[in-house]
């Protein structure tokens, strides 16, 4: 998850300061740095900002997506047959499943 210190961090967005009394959203790091939205991944923006932002659909759909993980890999594979699918994978599965390639 994103750190942000209130009064202090700017929104990723419109670069004004994410104050106490704003309404903020975050986001932890799902996105390699060759993306092009890699600089909103783990990062705070302003609600109201993220709210009008012209990507806002593509960046939700890539959120819930996860392009980053590879069921296929060893890692997955070994940590599921080791301790079980966790629900937080479960989730990302069933979204996959259920909806096509984010076309904008």
């Amino acid at each position: 998850m994103a750190l942000i210190i209130l009064d202090s961090t700017k929104c990723s967005l419109c670069k004004k300061v994410l104050k106490t009394e704003d309404t903020i959203v975050s986001w932890s790091a799902f996105l390699m740095p060759d993306h092009k939205f890699w600089k909103y991944s783990d990062s705070g923006m302003h609600k109201s900002c993220f709210e009008n932002w012209k990507h806002k659909k593509e960046f939700e759909y890539l959120y819930h997506y996860q392009p980053n993980i590879d069921f296929n890999s060893s890692h997955i594979k070994i940590m599921i047959e080791k301790y079980g699918i966790p629900d937080w994978l479960k989730e990302i599965q069933k979204f996959r499943k259920n909806h096509p390639k984010f076309n904008p």
